[in-house]
């Protein structure tokens, strides 16, 4: 039910979220960055290079088309694109569109052909299977936030043979590892 200014306006919010807690992920005490692991002198959180993601589907039942997305983006800002299937079919007889804005411009249709489509900026997919009529898929692009610190926690010792972790790594805490529970993959997708 949002429009695309409505969905622009949350993607902008959840950005925001994500340097938020970037920043807060990269706090010092006593001039050391407390969720770097031993790697106290370095930021653990930092903002990557542009990635191309992989596309994430909506197919319908009984389709079998699939998506490879790559390129080297050369854009200026977060962007995901959308990708339709205008008529079902495989290379050379299946059709498509795409949009840029949110799906509120497309482009004229066409075949599906044997290599890559340019997306724009950079952007490409590799369309293969077969399609059907309704089938669509985005193709994400944003600049990943990467952890930058070790896995060591700090212990203390309490006896002679038993010691206590006193802190957690940023990875572990917050993400920024590209792994399932990494909160930036989560909130990227989510704005994407």
């Amino acid at each position: 039910t949002y429009n695309a200014s409505q969905r622009q306006a949350a993607a902008e919010q959840i950005q925001q979220y994500m340097e938020e807690i970037m920043q807060v992920g990269n706090t010092k005490i006593g001039g050391e960055h407390i969720l770097a692991g031993f790697r106290t002198d370095t930021a653990p959180f930092l903002e990557g290079d542009w990635q191309v993601q992989p596309p994430v589907m909506h197919l319908n039942s009984g389709s079998t088309g699939t998506a490879v997305s790559g390129g080297v983006y050369t854009g200026t800002a977060s962007r995901t694109y959308l990708v339709e299937m205008v008529s079902g079919g495989g290379t050379g007889v299946g059709a498509y569109r795409f949009s840029v804005d949110g799906g509120q411009s497309w482009t004229a249709p066409a075949v599906i052909p044997a290599g890559p489509v340019s997306l724009g900026d950079g952007v490409e997919v590799t369309l293969g299977g077969t399609w059907m009529a309704g089938d669509r898929f985005s193709i994400p692009v944003y600049k990943p936030i990467n952890y930058e610190g070790d896995t060591h926690n700090f212990e203390i010792a309490l006896g002679a043979d038993s010691r206590m972790v006193i802190n957690e790594v940023g990875s572990a805490a917050v993400g920024g590892d590209q792994g399932e529970l990494d909160l930036f993959q989560m909130l990227a997708q989510l704005k994407s």
